[in-house]
Order: structure tokens, then C-alpha cells, then sequence
């Protein structure tokens, strides 16, 4: 039986070449880390955290809280027995790891189990396509007109069709010119989509979306148009904008997700996470 026997970390800093952002949050640095989970067999599996917004501390320092904190739970165990687990952790047990630790150690035995499997990971998370669609997406707020027009041109050029801008500025005439502007860059037939970073209020989402379709812009759908755990809001906004579906759930876990479906607050299920929360989710949007 393949067991854990030994973790690697390293870590990343460096300047983007742009400021990346949305009508919220700017950042201008990249800080992430690699986990590696050897097993006693030779299998290795990769996963990663990040920091959005500040330095990571050093490699040392990630090595000691990471052994502190959760090897403890991973030596000597079976990678494809601990993704598989179910435990309902209480009291002071019941918080998430340091540094996003979390989810890299998913990542990692996902990563780990599929190659004792012997198959592609997709294969073994039971998808049956190893191609899916992919979007252009800006993270584009901060970006100049010109570098807004260059980026989506790039886009275009490199086989992209669908992409997504961040909208949400305080003024309506500014996300209708960056629509328009998108159009400019990449022609018509593309397919659109916008992300408010729950910018506005539900019936600020409604007033803006009609206009965007006043205007003549057709989206595929509107992401987090107001705040995440507003079910009653999002419902208004899915309910008075049928031309245009609602993408949220992001940042709620699994519990909040059920609410919002519940709600008819969403239309796409926005299941970011860790893989076996993903898997999770989507049972949930199933059932």
C-alpha cells in the first residue's frame, strides 16, 4: 500500500508584468507556493497556495508550519484513502490550515491517486473529455484603454472567442465603453462575459444589465453581480434579467452553495475550490 512519507515546499515571488485586479482589488505581485507529497513508492503529487495580496514568508517558515500544522494527519497514510474521507471536525479542530495549505494538500492527492490509478486525473474525477472550452479572461479593471484594446487583440489572435472584462466602475458610461471597446478588439460573433466582483446592488445589477442590453451587448453571463450571500438579491437579479445568466457561488461553501440554489439565486454555479469540493458541489447541482 502507497504511503506518504515526506513533503517538499517551495516557494515563488515575483512582479507581474501588469497590475491585474477588478473593481475591488488591484494587485501587482505574484506570491504562490508549490507543495510536494512524496510517497514511499516514488509517486509525487503536486499542488499549490497562494497569497493574493501579501509575501508568503519565507520557505523556512512555510516548511515548519506546514510540519506543525499537517503532516501529522498525512505520514503514513494512503493518498486515495484521505481524499476519500469523510470527518466532521469540531470545536478548535474546525479551522481552515495556514497559508491555504488546505488546498494544495487536495490538489496533491488528487494528483497522487490518479497516477496510481494509471489514469489522466481528469479519467479518474470521471470526466470523459480531456478538452474543455476556455475563455479569454482580462483581469482588466486597471488596464489603460489602449492595454485593455492590446490585451483582447492578443486574445483574438491566439484562437480565443469567448472573454470576460471586469465591469462595476462607478460610472455606467465607463463598463459601456469597455464593452465597446471589446467588440473593437475582437469582432463580432464573440462571446461575452462581465464579472462586477459584487459591485453593486440587486437592483443596480438589474439597471445595469438592461443597459448593456439596450446598448446592444449580448452576455453569456454576469458574475457575482451583488454580494455573495445576498440569496433574495441574486433571485431579483436571475429573475428580472432572463437575457443573461447569473455566475456565482464562488466564494460560499458548500452549505451557503445549497442556500443559493435553493434561492433560484444562480444560474451557473461557480464551484471554485478544492477538488474534492468541486466533486462535492457537483453532486449538490445535481441532486
Amino acid at each position: 500500500m502507497t504511503e506518504i512519507r515526506d513533503i517538499t515546499i517551495t516557494r515563488f515571488a515575483f512582479a507581474r508584468d501588469r497590475i491585474i485586479g477588478d473593481s475591488q482589488v488591484k494587485i501587482a505581485e505574484c506570491h504562490v507556493g508549490a507543495l510536494e507529497i512524496h510517497c514511499d513508492d516514488g509517486l509525487t503529487g503536486l499542488g499549490f497556495f497562494l497569497n493574493l495580496f501579501h509575501p508568503l514568508p519565507d520557505r523556512a517558515e512555510l516548511d515548519r508550519v506546514f510540519r506543525l500544522e499537517a503532516l501529522p494527519g498525512l505520514l503514513g497514510k494512503p493518498p486515495a484513502g484521505l481524499i476519500h474521507r469523510v470527518a466532521r471536525p469540531r470545536g478548535g479542530a474546525n479551522r481552515a490550515l495556514s497559508f491555504g495549505f488546505g488546498e494544495a494538500i487536495d490538489q496533491a492527492l488528487w494528483d497522487i491517486a490518479a497516477k496510481q490509478a494509471g489514469l489522466p486525473l481528469y479519467r479518474y474525477l470521471g470526466g470523459t473529455n480531456p478538452r474543455v472550452r476556455a475563455y479569454a479572461s482580462g483581469l482588466d479593471f486597471h488596464l489603460s484603454d489602449a492595454h485593455y484594446l492590446e490585451f483582447f487583440r492578443q486574445a483574438r489572435a491566439l484562437g480565443f472567442d469567448a472573454f470576460k472584462i471586469k465591469v462595476g466602475h462607478p460610472d455606467l458610461a465607463w463598463d459601456l465603453k469597455r464593452l465597446r471597446l471589446l467588440h473593437e478588439a475582437v469582432g463580432a460573433g464573440a462571446t461575452v462575459m462581465v464579472d462586477a466582483n459584487e459591485a453593486w446592488t440587486p437592483k443596480e445589477a438589474i439597471r445595469r444589465l438592461h443597459a448593456y442590453r439596450d446598448a446592444g451587448h449580448d452576455i453569456l453571463w454576469i458574475e457575482d453581480p451583488c454580494i455573495r450571500d445576498d440569496y433574495e438579491g441574486l433571485r431579483q437579479v436571475a429573475e428580472a434579467v432572463p437575457f443573461a445568466n447569473i455566475n456565482t457561488g464562488e466564494y460560499l461553501d458548500l452549505t451557503s452553495k445549497r442556500r443559493l440554489i435553493e434561492e433560484r439565486g444562480v444560474d451557473i454555479l461557480n464551484v471554485h475550490g478544492k477538488p474534492s469540493d468541486v466533486m462535492r458541489a457537483g453532486f449538490l447541482a445535481a441532486e
